[in-house]
């Protein structure tokens, strides 16, 4: 099963009027240890169906056993 969902917003750098700029990261951490997976999606803010597969794979894993993270 799932442990926990988490949403995380690391800083990465400053823009140039000295405003954050971060990241959105959704993590998914198993029950047990195990690899990590990334992946990413919404590169390009008009092109959503990485978005929408990273959905569907949401749920189709949060009741499922899962080892290590999917980020």
């Amino acid at each position: 099963m799932v442990k926990s969902i988490k949403k995380l917003r690391p800083k990465f750098t400053t823009h140039a009027d000295g405003s954050d700029a971060v990241l959105y990261i959704h993590e998914m951490v198993g029950e047990t240890d195990g690899p990590t997976v990334g992946i990413s999606a919404s590169i390009h803010g008009n092109e959503n169906t990485g978005s929408q597969a990273i959905l569907e794979l949401y749920r189709a894993l949060k009741d499922k056993p899962l080892k290590g993270r999917l980020l």
